[in-house]
């Protein structure tokens, strides 16, 4: 599903957004990676933190130039499941910030301005899930960022089929590939950033909503009329 390209960068200017854009430039001028998305363990929060931690105990001089920044909403709190998988993911936070102290900034909560303040200014935005069907902050990070920042994707994501320009991860399960991913993704060129910045940015412009609503609702009716839909079925 494609985003409303026009509403998010009129919201991520927005004096909230822009406070925190501001907010979070201020509070460090260093290069950030950055995530956005429910602790929730499909999106695969825990691996990507590890394999920040992986990165600065392979690069310790990193950690004087690089900072995480996460926002991390709520996800069913009661689920037994869910707690213990949160209490891993914040003790690998604590870890690392107490061999490098600064190094992971976690806002916690539900906040769009947040989201989209903080997201303007990525260097790399990590998008990892092991499966999501619709990720729409791989997409609404190359709209609003303003930084040609890289977005470091999962294949697992659907969004990767749209987004030629992001620097696909093939193995979201494996620790050592993230980190692999990431240091690459910090290593790119300025004209190679923006460069997939804009192809990114063309290919989520191309379609709105409504249009994509239409051309389901088409195919839906094509179908029922034995017709062939503009998005033929996979073969069985």
């Amino acid at each position: 599903m494609p985003v409303d390209v026009l509403s998010l960068t009129v919201r991520s200017k927005a004096p909230g957004a822009h406070r925190w854009a501001d907010k979070t430039r201020a509070d460090d001028r260093c290069s950030r990676i950055v995530r956005v998305d429910r602790l929730d363990p499909a999106k695969n929060a825990l691996r990507g933190f590890e394999a920040y931690s992986l990165l600065l105990h392979r690069r310790p001089s990193l950690a004087r130039d690089l900072r995480f920044v996460a926002c991390l909403v709520p996800s069913r709190e009661r689920l037994p499941e869910y707690q213990r998988y949160a209490g891993k993911v914040w003790r690998v936070i604590d870890d690392v910030n107490r061999r490098h102290p600064g190094s992971i900034t976690v806002h916690y909560g539900d906040d769009q301005d947040r989201a989209l303040g903080v997201m303007r200014g990525y260097d790399v935005l990590l998008v990892n899930p092991v499966a999501d069907g619709m990720n729409l902050v791989a997409q609404e990070g190359p709209v609003i960022n303003t930084n040609d920042g890289v977005v470091v994707l999962s294949l697992g994501a659907g969004a990767a089929d749209l987004l030629s320009g992001a620097a696909i991860l093939d193995r979201p399960r494996d620790v050592a590939a993230t980190a692999d991913a990431l240091e690459v993704a910090l290593l790119l060129s300025p004209a190679e950033r923006r460069d997939r910045a804009n192809q990114m940015r063309t290919a989520v412009s191309q379609l709105s909503p409504t249009e994509w609503l239409d051309r389901q609702l088409a195919d839906v009716l094509a179908v029922t009329s034995g017709s062939t839909p503009s998005c033929p079925p996979p073969h069985p």
